[in-house]
């Protein structure tokens, strides 16, 4: 479990199971969009957003 500060996300969706998968890319895309640069490096993990990038849907 993961708790994002409160500058990042709304009370009640702040809190995140990182073992589930969808919750973890929530969890990024969250960070991605509203963190400070500290939070990209206390809550981003390169090797995982690499491989959920590569995992990701392609647009058409």
């Amino acid at each position: 479990m993961m708790e994002l500060p409160l500058h990042s996300a709304w009370p009640g969706l702040r809190t995140l199971d990182l073992d589930r998968p969808r919750r973890r890319m929530s969890l990024y895309r969250t960070v991605l969009a509203e963190g400070l640069r500290d939070d990209l490096r206390h809550f981003l993990y390169k090797d995982t957003l690499l491989r959920a990038v590569a995992s990701a849907p392609q647009p058409h």
